[in-house]
This record gives structure tokens, sequence and C-alpha cells, in this order.
């Protein structure tokens, strides 16, 4: 809407271009919501007053411009450094909170972490694969994302639920193998804090075309929300001295190998879907040559949907509520099982297997893993 105007206490939903728009007539826009727009109000010349705007898409702009004066107004938007813009000069901001969405928030429902390469934008293998091609029923397209968590969830209308006892993948036929061998499929009534575990694959292949497999499930509840989560990526297992080597397994043909070095830690980790206040018996073998610091086998708990993604990147994990030890190596030893049973803590929402070597000055040496578990 545009020209003259005074607004008050409207409902604004993903309005794919702005809610309202203005030249400089000195109009009123007061009490309104704006849930998941584009942009809120894309003018300037105004008064805003005791507006809650609600965002967890990274175009979101208020785009407020000259002689705009905005007082007491809520403004929740994503991590987006842009996600409140103002422009021009002669404008008064008072008593304004302008916050990001956090999955933290027990109060707020879920927000996914955003990231525009779950949106068709960014490396060659995510490009022209958007999410929504996930579901569009076209055997020609397919989302991929490169991003942890790696999947794809859904919410039924707000207020209902679905019994869901059969699901179906898929895989285009130019996939390159890249479609998931291992996967659950999840439900919530939460918003996802917390997820039952409804059905479980391992070692999937998929022809490509279309061709989809159906998995029936044994399923008799009814959820809001569910997820289909990727669970065989072992993150950073590739990298940076870290490697899948094809010999000298404990077992089978590959074990993970990690060469400890000076500068930093070396780390691998797998994120885990938990349920808080449950044991659990974490295991797997470790074996050792020439390692002059300790390796580890860690579980780190997390009292959030997801483990907090940037320290397990830069360093160690950083917001977990607890950690665990599962084994520890040093020096040259040969294949060892080291088990233990582990209890969530009662507020634990997450949790990352993770293996690592310590780093201090002349760190060397190599560490193994093989047939690593987890399991109720």
């Amino acid at each position: 809407m545009c020209g003259y105007f005074q607004i008050y206490d409207n409902v604004f939903l993903r309005s794919k271009t702005y809610d309202i728009g203005s030249s400089p007539y000195k109009n009123v826009i007061s009490g309104n919501t704006s849930i998941n727009s584009k942009c809120f109000f894309a003018g300037y010349g105004a008064f805003l007053r005791g507006n809650k705007l609600y965002s967890n898409v990274d175009s979101f702009l208020t785009n407020a411009g000259t002689n705009t004066v905005m007082v007491d107004n809520i403004i929740r938007a994503t991590k987006c450094t842009s996600a409140v813009s103002r422009s021009g000069s002669a404008n008064m901001l008072i008593g304004n909170t302008f916050s990001t969405i956090n999955s933290q928030w027990k109060q707020w429902a879920f927000q996914p972490p955003f990231d525009t390469r779950d949106h068709g934008i960014g490396a060659s293998e995510v490009t022209n694969h958007q999410i929504e091609k996930g579901i569009d029923g076209n055997p020609n397209t397919s989302f991929v994302t490169d991003n942890a968590p790696f999947g794809i969830k859904w919410n039924c209308p707000m207020g209902t639920q679905r019994t869901v006892v059969k699901y179906t993948v898929s895989a285009p036929a130019n996939d390159a193998g890249k479609a998931p061998a291992n996967f659950q499929l999840l439900g919530s009534n939460n918003w996802g804090f917390s997820w039952d575990i409804l059905d479980q694959e391992g070692d999937q292949t998929f022809t490509g075309g279309g061709n989809p497999i159906v998995y029936p499930i044994k399923n008799t509840t009814a959820y809001g929300m569910y997820e289909l989560l990727g669970i065989n990526p072992w993150q950073s297992a590739v990298a940076g001295g870290r490697s899948i080597a094809n010999t000298g397994a404990q077992s089978g043909t590959y074990c993970e190998e990690i060469n400890a070095v000076a500068c930093c830690p070396r780390n691998v980790w797998q994120n885990l879907t938990i349920k808080p206040d449950t044991t659990y018996t974490a295991s797997g073998w470790m074996q050792s040559n020439a390692l002059t610091v300790n390796a580890l086998m860690l579980v780190y708990w997390f009292n959030t949907p997801y483990p907090i993604l940037w320290g397990s990147i830069t360093g160690y994990p950083s917001g977990y509520i607890k950690v665990d030890t599962i084994g520890k190596i040093t020096g040259t030893q040969s294949w060892k099982l080291y088990s233990t049973n582990l209890t969530a803590p009662a507020n634990a929402l997450s949790a990352q297997f993770y293996l690592t070597t310590q780093s201090v000055t002349g760190s060397t040496g190599t560490v193994w893993y093989d047939n690593l578990s987890s399991a109720i």
C-alpha cells in the first residue's frame, strides 16, 4: 500500500516485496505485526511506533529512510548485518528493541539457521539446488546442501499434526553419487527443541532419475514437524592432516587417520540426535604411532537443538553443558577398544561425537580411529 495513510493493528504475512510503501506524507504506522516479509516499510517521512517485526529470512529490511521516527518497535531479524537498515539523515530512533532470532531462546519458536548455500547460492554443487526443489515433485531437480546439519525439515500448518506411516526418497539422474546413504526420519511436537527418531536407514543407494524408494514405518504418533536428517558425514574428516585411510583398519577397509601438529588441534566430529536423561553406550577403537600428545574420543552435550557450530570449526566446541571422555591414547599402541556408558544430561537436546588430538609445541605422531558407535 502507498499514499496518504494511517495504519494500525494489521498483520502482514510473508510479503514478497514489502508490507508498506510510502511517500513523505508524515504517515502513522503503529501496532502492526509483520512475519517473514521481505521488507516491512520501504519508504521515508513516517512515524513508526509499537510495531512488532519478526523475520527468519536474511533479505528482511526495515529500509526506513530520511525524516523517519521509530519509537518502541520490536524487531527480531536474522544474523544478517543489514537486517535492520536506515538511510539518509534527520532520523530519530528511540526505545526500539533490535535482536536476532536464536534457537536457544526457549520461548521462541525454533528458527532453522539460514545460509545462502541452502538456497542455491554459493559453491557449484549447491547452485540452482534450492531447498524448495527437494519437495517440488520434479524428478529432474533436487536440493543440495553442504552445511551441517545435513537435512531438510518441514512442518504442518500451525496448530495441526499429521501421522506419517511412510516416506519416499529419490535422487536426480545427475546426482553423481551425492545422495545420502545414511539418514533418519525425526518427529517433533515442540518446534524442534527435541526429536523422536521414527526411522533410521543405512547404506542406501539410489539409481537416480527419480526412481523413489518408499520407506514404510511403524508410527502411530502425530507430529507437527518432521525432519529428514543425513547422519553419514563426519565433518572435517579429510582436511588438514586428516584422511580416511584404506590400509590398517581395525576391521573392514577404512579408518580415520589424524596427524598431530603443533599449530592447532585436529578435530573430526559428527552431530547426534539424542534423548535427554537417557543412557548410551559409546565406543570406538584407537591405535597410535609415536604420538607425543593425547588423542581423545569425546562426547559433548548441548542444550540446543543442534551443537553450536562455530566453536567446532575453529577449535574445540563452545557452549556445551558437559563433556565426557570415551578414551585417551598416546605413544605407540596397537588397536584397543574403548567403551563407556554415558547418560545425557536432563536438559540436553543434541550431542557431538568428537575425535581430536591435543596441540602443544612439538606435537607429532599419528592416531587412527575405527568402528565408532553410540547406541542406547
